[in-house]
């Protein structure tokens, strides 16, 4: 879901994530890198990794996410 005060002529790109994923990542981040994080980083971290996957970068690039 794209809220309506979404500016969309300012983004280059965006990836959707369902809430399922979102909270999947989530527990996975928790398990994985000891992080507790709630289910908006957890979009951000599956939208990145999605994103990512269909995209070639550099392989010296840094990717930098922020929750």
């Amino acid at each position: 879901m794209v809220p309506k005060s979404i500016q969309m002529q300012y983004l280059d790109d965006f990836v959707e994530v369902n809430d399922q994923e979102s909270f999947q990542m989530a527990r996975r981040l928790a398990r994985e890198e000891g992080m507790f994080v709630g289910g908006s980083s957890g979009s951000a971290v599956a939208g990145a990794l999605r994103w990512l996957a269909h995209r070639p970068i550099p392989e010296q690039s840094t990717v930098v996410v922020i929750l």
